[in-house]
């Protein structure tokens, strides 16, 4: 079974390491990567959460310091706005970020996966949530 990734991050080079590195050490992951919170949003909406639609994702992965798009858009308003869409609110989401202050910040805020950017740690969540 393939499981369908969605993960946003405005940092281009880290966007496409990040998709090459999932794709490569997950043979049955599949990364849909998009550069800000609105085309994230957009393109979770259209496809949906697997659980609830065939073919539709079964994890997002969100940057906490999402720049593109919106510019009031972070990753904890993604994280919000998609607790509060019906058809889509019950995926799983892993927040990250390079910058421990905003994994301080998301762990005090109560958000159940939060990682600071560590590949390996990544992939041991990921599979975790998929499991």
């Amino acid at each position: 079974m393939v499981h369908n990734i969605l993960y946003v991050d405005d940092e281009a080079s880290l966007r496409n390491m990040v998709k090459t590195y999932l794709e490569t050490l997950m043979p049955d992951v599949k990364v849909t990567a998009v550069s800000s919170a609105q085309a994230f949003l957009e393109e979770l909406a259209d496809k949906g959460y697997s659980a609830v639609r065939e073919g539709g994702y079964s994890l997002g992965l969100v940057d906490i310091e999402i720049l593109g798009g919106s510019p009031d858009m972070d990753g904890f308003r993604v994280f919000e706005e998609v607790r509060r869409t019906s058809g889509i609110s019950d995926i799983p989401l892993i927040l990250y970020s390079g910058n421990q202050i905003k994994v301080d910040e998301a762990n005090s805020r109560g958000f159940d996966s939060v990682l600071k950017t560590d590949l390996a740690g990544l992939v041991r969540e990921i599979s975790r949530k998929l499991l």
